[in-house]
This record gives C-alpha cells, structure tokens and sequence, in this order.
C-alpha cells in the first residue's frame, strides 16, 4: 500500500516542445481558422484567436468601413458603366436597340475607371490570411488595368464627337468614338488583356463566398468567368455579331446585379468579421523567437482548457468549431 502510493508521480499535461528558435513556426491548417458565429462588437470588443486575445480597434474599424465603401463604389459604377453603354454591348448595339440612355464615351469610360479603382482599394483593403493569393490578386488587377489602357491604345479610343455609328455587320465595330467598353464588347480578344481584373474580381468574391457563406458572391463567382468566357469563344461556335448582343447584355446585368447585391449587403455585417483572426496578422509580424513563444503560449492555453474565462471565440478563430474557413 505504501510503496504503491510512494510511485504515484503528480500529473503534468504532456506539451509538445517548442521548435528551434532558428525555424519559423508554420501557421495553423485553415482549418483552425474557420469562423466561428458572428459576433457583434463595437470598439475595444477583445476576442480569442489561435495565438491569443486581440482587440477590435477603431483604426479596424476604419479600415473595414473603407473595403465596403471601395466594395460598394466599383459595384455602383460597374453597374452604371452596363446602363449607360446598353449592356457593354455597344460595339454591335443599335442607339434604339437599349431601353437605356446611352452615356457620352467619356463618362462611360470614367463609370470603368472608378470602378476598377474600387476594385483595387478593396484588393489593398481586404484581410487574407494567405498573403501569396492577396498579392496574386492585385496582380491580376493591375495586368486588366494595363491591358486596359492597351485596348484603348490599340482600338484608337479618340472620343471624336460625330463619329459615325459602327455596323452590325463588322466582326470588331468599334469607331473613334467608342469607349473602352465598347472596344471590349466588339473584340473578343480583347479579353485576354482586361480579363486578368475580372479574374481578381473573382477571386475576391470566392473568398467572400467561402469565408462567410453568401450565396450572391458564389453567384458572382460564377457568374463573372462565365460572361467573359462566353465573349471569348462565341465566335468560334459561329455565335457573333447582332445575335450576342441580347445575350452579352443579359449576362452584364446580371454581374453587374450580383456586385450591388453583394457590395451593399456588406455594410450589415459585424465589422470583427472582416478583420478576421487578427491575433494570425499579429503572429506574422513576430521574428522567429517570438512566435515560437507565441506558439508555447498558445499550447499552454490549449492544454489548460482554452482561454478560461468561458468566451466564446472571435469571428476567424478561437475554437475550429466552425465549417466555415477564412482565408
């Protein structure tokens, strides 16, 4: 009896040791990650992320404010660029065939400009926890960007008043007074230079759709590759000219409604969920030393039961017990 109670040895959690000082640390699966319930909270609202507490701070605030604002401001202007260039599809467009007022070249090109500029403001602005897709993501902005200005360069974008109207029956009838919209719309190459915008502007709306679960960006996400793949191979099925023009517009509207859709619907959401898990951006900015002491700290807590003050997770992490992922 007593030297069976003399061997009993105290128990004490087993905890993985720390890795070297010299190695950085890897970052949790996305599965740690995942979005927990929403949570409402307004300036100074602490959550539990996976390297600790953090705190939502007014420049947070701030900051999320603006990505809707850049959200919201491409959406509009796209959506004004579809209206007042008959559907982007003026380069086959008849001016009676759009129940629409058509706008001047200038003012359609400028509804285009401002909504890439928003477009790459929310790219800046956005919180991904990948930092290689982020800045993939602004790549391709800037490569539809360029590719832009080098289809208004290439298709002689003059916007000379009085210019004759382009006829339906030319393959790429695009004038001197056309605007780049109508450059795009009536050459279908010329999506392999803007496309690289649209394809940001895909990626950002699949991150929305699989972060927070909403269905007007997984539409969006369909819906944005799906137009410019339909411009670009419609030709080689023989389906060009006057025939596309009620199709291209459909599709434009309805990008153009899944963007206010989803932009403006933004401005409900708690503002903690698109910060994130900011303990994870907080973790990056740690030298080598300091986030394997994050990481020790982090296994401290999990071992001991989590935080122990019985909250419940942040919007991005805490507890893995959300199916959703954050990216």
């Amino acid at each position: 009896m007593s030297s069976s109670s003399s061997s009993t040895q105290p128990w004490r959690p087993l905890l993985p040791r720390s890795p070297p000082p010299s190695r950085r640390p890897p970052l949790p699966p996305l599965s740690a990650l995942g979005r927990t319930e929403p949570t409402r909270g307004g300036v100074g609202t602490s959550f539990e992320g996976v390297y600790g507490r953090w705190t939502l701070t007014e420049a947070d605030v701030l900051e999320v404010r603006a990505y809707r604002a850049s959200l919201c401001v491409s959406a509009l202007a796209f959506a004004l660029c579809v209206a007042g260039s008959g559907g982007l599809s003026g380069g086959f467009d008849a001016p009676s065939a759009s129940p629409l007022p058509t706008l001047p070249a200038p003012a359609v090109d400028a509804l285009a400009a401002a909504s890439a500029l928003g477009l790459g403001a929310a790219l800046a602005l956005v919180h991904v926890y990948v930092a290689p897709l982020k800045r993939a993501l602004q790549l391709l902005w800037l490569l539809g960007c360029a590719g832009a200005v080098a289809v208004a360069a290439g298709h002689g974008v003059l916007y000379e008043a009085g210019a004759a109207s382009p006829s339906p029956s030319d393959l790429v009838a695009v004038s001197a007074s056309s605007s780049i919209a109508a450059a795009v719309a009536g050459d279908p190459g010329s999506i392999w230079l803007v496309g690289p915008a649209a394809a940001a502007a895909t990626g950002l709306a699949f991150k929305e759709g699989i972060c927070f679960g909403k269905l007007e960006a997984a539409l969006l996400f369909l819906a944005i590759p799906s137009l410019c793949l339909f411009h670009l191979l419609a030709p080689a099925v023989g389906v060009y000219g006057p025939a596309i023009v009620p199709l291209e517009r459909l599709g434009s509207v309805m990008v153009s409604a899944f963007a206010l859709v989803f932009a403006f619907s933004k401005l409900g959401q708690p503002e903690a969920e698109d910060i994130g898990d900011k303990s994870v951006f907080d973790f990056r900015k740690l030298g080598p030393e300091e986030q394997a002491a994050a990481l020790e700290r982090a296994r401290m807590r999990a071992a001991f039961g989590g935080g122990g003050d019985g909250s419940r997770g942040g919007p991005a992490g805490g507890g893995g017990g959300g199916s959703e992922e954050e990216f």
